[in-house]
């Protein structure tokens, strides 16, 4: 089967129930939702931590009348110092993109038999299935409603696996199609923005298999994305890239960097599927690119910190622990070595990584001494939750925050789809 045709997505399905922390209020009529998080909650981590320290070694945390002021004149001093000057970007993950997908058909097909009938139609997806093109274009079609709010966009980020799953007969072909459907619609819907996609599990050749020596597959997949990347038709002041930099370490190995925030910061576009124990191979093709993306992270983040810009890095795949198996993920020496750079070398440097893979809302803490309580030396990770509704979740995306000046993620907003208020 051919690509699907792309549509330009029409009434969203997206809602637009609000969750402040832990509350919830809910603004009725609306089919397509906001979730409200804020990336502080990292903070009440390091409260609680403070607290247990105290109360460990008997510190008094009573302060007088002089502390009491000096410590408002710090919160008035701290609160000065942010930007009025926020851009966002939006992000999104997971898509699993199913041309196959057929809206009457039963999970127990993978949603892709039509003698195989579910008892409803399910035109936007099913739980326990893929991503149809209408659940994509609809997802699209509400970070539009939401990027028309927003005075400073400034990127979109995909944290990888545009493709579904269980594509067994003419996988090259058809992976490649529903990755060039999906970047399609992106760019149709945002032409004007710059699109940073990552490399994940399902986007390439095999199910965990790399591209091997002589293998064209980063060089098909950089001409579907090359145009999006570099977006030279947008209305920018700066530069994402130069075609030269992408290509040479795209090509090399699927990664790249880019600078945003008005050429402030910059991210870094990981393929993490080297590092991955799944995917490992004992040969030296194989090794030298795992080896020679470590050394480029290293170097990236010396490159940054040298000009005081601080970094995002992204990828799919996140280091630590697979939720669904409690096994590691990387390998044991690239695992260190990046917690090395993100957690000690360079943690001044790292305002965030985003990772997805788990189609969960989620986080992780990094900490790279567990003697030191100081928490100077650490980092944290957001996990994306994903379109796809293929794990029993629904789809969700996000809309996240930066400040340029202070070069921090601020917040986000996170927005789902009801695929039960959907599908009725």
């Amino acid at each position: 089967m051919g690509a699907l045709p792309y549509s330009a997505p029409n009434k969203t399905a997206f809602n637009a129930h609000k969750f402040l922390l832990f509350k919830t209020s809910e603004r009725k009529g609306s089919r397509f939702s906001r979730t409200t998080t804020l990336v502080f909650l990292l903070l009440i981590i390091v409260i609680v931590l403070v607290m247990l320290i105290a109360l460990t070694y008997g510190k008094d945390l009573q302060c007088d009348d002089d502390d009491r002021n000096n410590l408002e004149h710090t919160r008035r001093k701290n609160s000065s110092t942010e930007s009025n000057n926020l851009i966002s970007f939006l992000l999104f993950s997971d898509v699993h993109l199913d041309q196959f997908y057929k809206s009457t058909a039963g999970i127990d097909s993978f949603c892709r038999n039509e003698s195989e009938p579910s008892a409803y139609n399910a035109p936007y997806g099913r739980i326990g299935c893929d991503s149809p093109l209408r659940l994509l274009n609809d997802a699209l079609n509400a970070m539009k409603k939401q990027a028309n709010n927003l005075p400073n966009l400034d990127f979109i980020m995909l944290s990888g696996d545009s493709c579904a799953h269980s594509i067994e007969t003419n996988r090259r072909k058809v992976v490649l199609e529903n990755i060039n459907t999906s970047s399609k619609a992106v760019k149709l819907t945002f032409p004007d923005i710059p699109y940073f996609p990552s490399i994940g599990n399902n986007d390439i050749p095999g199910h965990y298999v790399m591209p091997v020596e002589n293998d064209t597959w980063y060089s098909d997949l950089l001409n579907i994305w090359q145009d999006a990347i570099l977006c030279k038709q947008c209305n920018m002041s700066y530069q994402t890239t130069t075609e030269a930099e992408l290509r040479k370490t795209f090509l090399y190995g699927g990664y790249y960097s880019v600078s945003i925030a008005g050429g402030k910061m910059t991210l870094l576009v990981l393929n993490s599927m080297y590092w991955d124990w799944k995917t490992w191979k004992p040969d030296d093709y194989f090794q030298e690119r795992a080896e020679k993306q470590i050394k480029w992270l290293e170097e990236q983040l010396q490159l940054a910190k040298s000009t005081n810009k601080r970094v995002i890095l992204t990828s799919h795949i996140p280091p630590g622990i697979d939720t669904y198996v409690e096994k590691t993920l990387w390998l044991t020496n690239f695992t260190d070595l990046y917690m090395d750079l993100v957690t000690n070398k360079f943690s001044e440097v790292v305002a965030g990584q985003i990772y997805a893979h788990f189609h969960k809302d989620s986080f992780r803490f990094l900490h790279g001494n567990k003697k030191d309580l100081s928490l100077k030396k650490s980092s944290y990770i957001l996990l994306m939750p994903s379109i796809s509704p293929v794990y029993n979740n629904n789809p969700n995306f996000r809309v996240v925050h930066l400040d340029p000046d202070l070069q921090a993620i601020k917040d986000y907003e996170q927005w789902y789809m009801n695929l039960v208020m959907a599908t009725g």
